[in-house]
């Protein structure tokens, strides 16, 4: 009698989690049960507004985190070409009146600090604060505030027109602040956001439409560096440990004789300490013993790195020192690229909210240039990096000769290269092009 064919059962196998293609079942590579690594989360943590100024006010090397690049950046300042020396001296008394240096220090700090900030500018245009700047009627600027991200509430109203400039940001704040007696609400328009560490788009909405603080990132290669350190220097007060062994110990103790053992002991440190030696019974020792430092460098030198690459700062700039077996040149070579670096900051964090000051106060009635916006008015950043007389010496020789050439070749004036070079309180290598070509009439004599 045949049996009935049976249908074989179809076998649907669990999908596997792995962290890569490669699993081993023998040795438990990528298996939940004996590799650590497959069950590992990362989970982001933001820091809140006590927590960063915790870390920031206990912490030196936080602080100088926070602060050293801001301070950098405006060090050497900015100079504006292309205007008259009087509208200069305007735009240099309206700075100082507005102490715009400090206001745009503090805001870039706080942006790091805090993840966000803003500059208030205080316009006398006739509108309430919760309107738009009313461009075409702007006498003066007052003052200029900064506010940190928890002084500033984005309203609910947030713009959906994306062919809009603010598209996807908020319309207005409302600003709640210990200064102020209540709470304002003020149009992003007289507002000049400065922000600190980009986060993705739902983490931004999710943390009320701010950025931020660079310390959250940092938080863990800051504590491990400062509590190394701290550890290393706890145990340099104990390197060198006492140890005496008094015979019947035990016995003294059972018998309790605590008083006798604390006295023997209090005259034993007071003999130490008057003669210099250390007297005891015969039967009794006293051994030193040193605590072994071997590897502890090695260890510093680990976590001195992990902090200094997670920062993107040069060694010389986070710990004061170059690293171990860098030459001068190195090391130069290394400030270079941190100047480089904090240009490039100057460029993405200060170049449109300075553009914007220098427009509002062209615009102003009581301002530089008479409510007249000159299209040709440009600012440059001083640079940072300083050369030496001789280093200056040839830099200039150099640019002397590339400057002949261009106007041998009809591409500049004489004009050109006296207002490029020499207009400003240094000597600048940025050339702005007149408006209307050159004419080459007579070749460029030394006295030109």
């Amino acid at each position: 009698m045949k049996k009935k064919a049976t249908k074989a059962k179809k076998v649907i196998k669990k999908p596997t989690v792995k962290i890569d293609s490669i699993q081993n079942v023998i040795t438990g590579l990528n298996t939940a049960k004996k590799d650590k690594r497959v069950n590992v989360n990362v989970s982001p943590d933001i820091l809140t507004q006590q927590e960063a100024e915790n870390l920031y006010v206990a912490d030196a090397t936080a602080r100088k985190i926070v602060d050293r690049v801001p301070e950098e950046g405006v060090r050497k300042w900015f100079e504006i070409y292309n205007v008259t020396p009087e509208v200069r001296n305007k735009f240099d008394k309206i700075f100082s009146d507005l102490e715009l240096k400090t206001a745009i220090t503090k805001a870039w700090i706080d942006a790091r600090l805090y993840g966000g900030s803003a500059l208030f500018i205080n316009i006398d245009d006739g509108r309430s604060l919760e309107k738009e700047i009313d461009y075409k009627n702007i006498k003066k600027i007052n003052s200029i505030l900064c506010f940190n991200r928890y002084e500033l509430f984005p309203t609910t109203n947030i713009n959906k027109d994306i062919k809009s400039s603010n598209f996807g940001m908020p319309e207005e704040y409302t600003l709640s602040s210990s200064n102020a007696y209540e709470n304002i609400k003020i149009h992003h328009s007289r507002l000049i956001r400065f922000d600190g560490n980009p986060l993705p788009n739902r983490f931004f909405i999710s943390n009320n439409y701010w950025h931020d603080s660079i310390l959250s990132s940092l938080y863990n290669p800051i504590i491990n560096y400062s509590q190394t350190h701290d550890s290393i220097a706890s145990l340099m007060q104990d390197f060198r440990q006492r140890i005496m062994k008094i015979n019947d110990l035990a016995l003294m103790l059972s018998n309790d004789e605590e008083n006798l053992l604390t006295k023997r002991m209090e005259m034993q440190d007071l003999i130490k300490s008057i003669f210099k030696t250390d007297l005891m019974d015969s039967e009794d020792q006293l051994e030193i013993l040193s605590t072994p430092l071997d590897g502890v460098r090695d260890v510093l030198e680990l976590i001195n790195h992990r902090l200094v690459a997670a920062t993107n700062m040069p060694h010389t700039i986070v710990l004061g020192q170059s690293p171990k077996g860098v030459l001068n040149n190195n090391a130069e070579h290394q400030n270079r690229n941190w100047y480089d670096h904090v240009s490039n900051q100057q460029e993405d964090v200060l170049r449109k909210p300075i553009q914007k000051i220098i427009n509002l106060i062209m615009l102003a009635k009581e301002g530089a240039t008479n409510s007249v916006i000159d299209e040709n008015l440009t600012f440059v950043f001083n640079p940072l990096w300083q050369h030496s007389d001789t280093e200056e010496a040839e830099l200039q020789k150099t640019v002397a000769e590339k400057d002949k050439i261009y106007y041998e070749m009809n591409v500049l004036t004489s004009e050109d290269i006296r207002n490029n070079r020499f207009k400003g309180n240094e000597f600048s290598l940025d050339t702005v092009l007149s408006e209307s070509p050159p004419q080459k009439d007579q070749p460029l004599t030394n006295n030109e």
